[in-house]
């Protein structure tokens, strides 16, 4: 077995990129109506692992069965949290601005024939200009026809 030395705020790190990832692969069984969640264990089989070491490191131990939570633990879990949310939110906005572009480019195109970069320089100007609105005032300015306002 090999052993892979790390300091305590590398294995926090590790910590916080499974607990991201745990929590990644959760919200997508949930989505996908899974509710056995023991199809692939390997994120918690490995926290559970590592947060058994937890006093190699000087932290409080844990014992992930009874899941008793350290505050070290809890705030790496909020840190993972907060990472996973701040990039759902990038992800939310870029492929937002890129569908609307894509409507936007087909209404103005109409029947005209473009080569496929023609087509792609102009839904990236398309593009930009959303993600400067975007940037701008969010989606103060996004309004959905037919709904009541």
């Amino acid at each position: 077995m090999q052993n892979i030395p790390l300091t305590k705020e590398k294995y926090l790190t590790v910590l916080k990129a499974i607990d991201a990832c745990e929590m990644m692969q959760s919200a997508i069984e949930e989505a996908d109506g899974i509710e056995e969640k023991a199809h692939d264990t390997s994120y918690r089989e490995l926290k559970a692992y590592l947060l058994k070491q937890s006093d190699l490191f000087g932290l409080d131990k844990i014992n992930p069965k009874k899941e008793e939570e350290a505050d070290w633990s809890e705030e790496i879990s909020e840190d993972a949290s907060e990472l996973i949310n701040a990039y759902a939110e990038v992800e939310m906005f870029d492929n937002l601005a890129w569908d609307l572009a894509s409507m936007e480019f087909e209404k103005q195109k109409g029947s005209e024939a473009v080569t496929d970069m023609e087509e792609f320089v102009k839904r990236g100007e398309i593009y930009d200009a959303i993600m400067d609105e975007f940037d701008a005032n969010d989606l103060e300015n996004v309004k959905i026809a037919g709904l009541v306002e």
